[in-house]
């Protein structure tokens, strides 16, 4: 985040609403870690890294067969893995 960005968030509506609200509910003050990082755009976090799927060039998977009961919960054909 720029200067120019954390002045524009900490004068939105939104956080002067939040800093006006939120301290009732705190049991104490939060701790911040405040630094201006390198940059210009977010990297990516290899230890959780995506493997290549067929959907991610716009081929997106067949759903599977609905279960017939219908207390059972949906298939909505991603298996989580």
């Amino acid at each position: 985040m720029n200067d120019a960005a954390g002045a524009t968030h900490v004068e939105s509506a939104h956080f002067q609403k939040a800093t006006a609200q939120l301290p009732a509910y705190f049991a104490q003050t939060p701790h911040i870690v405040n630094v201006t990082a390198p940059g210009s755009g977010w990297s990516r976090l290899g230890e959780m890294a995506v493997p290549q799927r067929a959907w991610a060039h716009g081929r997106r998977p067949r759903p599977k067969t609905r279960h017939k009961d219908p207390a059972a919960p949906a298939d909505h054909g991603y298996s989580g893995t």
